[in-house]
């Protein structure tokens, strides 16, 4: 429940950073009509899909198998944002990247062979 709250609302501020819009909860709805807008469109398509649904558990699973797709994509873009885009004292180097890169290597390949292999795509 919390996961989808937290993924509208980062559609919805995404959407307002690309178009320039405000994009704040620090607004009231009527000062960011686009943020609150777009905000209010992802709860209600949730919900329509959720309620059409016939098998929630089959939702469920589809959306951890298609998270298991997107994760490798996730980390590394925070991986790249952390070496270019953080503060030149917090970026990842040395030793500390290796290993990063290496336990997000790792979490990837074993998401991705239990989503193949859960999806009944081996063998």
């Amino acid at each position: 429940m919390v996961a989808s709250i937290v993924t509208s609302l980062a559609l919805a501020w995404g959407v307002g950073e690309i178009t320039g819009y405000r994009h704040s909860l620090a607004y009231r709805p009527l000062e960011a009509r686009w943020f609150y807008g777009v905000y209010a469109v992802c709860v209600l398509a949730s919900a329509l899909v959720v309620t059409m649904w016939p098998d929630l558990v089959a939702l469920n699973i589809a959306i951890q198998v298609m998270n298991v797709f997107v994760l490798p994509l996730v980390l590394g873009l925070l991986i790249a944002l952390a070496i270019k885009a953080l503060p030149t004292a917090h970026r990842l180097r040395g030793v500390y990247l290796c290993v990063v890169v290496l336990v997000a290597t790792v979490t990837c390949a074993l998401g991705l062979f239990c989503g193949i292999s859960g999806a009944g795509l081996l063998g």
